[in-house]
């Protein structure tokens, strides 16, 4: 959430992939579509991703190709904070 938002914007970006893995979404179908964690599972921090990186299934963190949420944290554990909970927008957008 830190690489798609502001702080102020976690609730918002919260609330997007909430939406995106809903059942039955026909938008998303169940991806969360992250540059950030495809980035994060090629151990690179560049956002300019080929349609090839977006497509590859055996990147287990990428959010493009591979349903749900990803095998772990995108995100060193000493980073993390505590985040908010997801707003309830209807939006699969990250930031409005």
């Amino acid at each position: 959430m830190q690489a798609e938002g502001g702080q102020a914007d976690y609730g918002n970006v919260a609330g997007a992939i909430y939406n995106r893995l809903k059942p039955g979404n026909t938008e998303t179908n169940g991806l969360i579509q992250s540059d950030a964690t495809v980035t994060y599972g090629l151990g690179t921090k560049t956002f300019h991703l080929t349609d090839a990186q977006k497509a590859d299934k055996g990147n287990p963190y990428n959010t493009y190709a591979n349903v749900g949420l990803p095998v772990g944290p995108s995100v060193h554990p000493a980073r993390r904070r505590s985040m908010p909970p997801p707003s309830r927008q209807p939006t699969t957008t990250f930031t409005g």
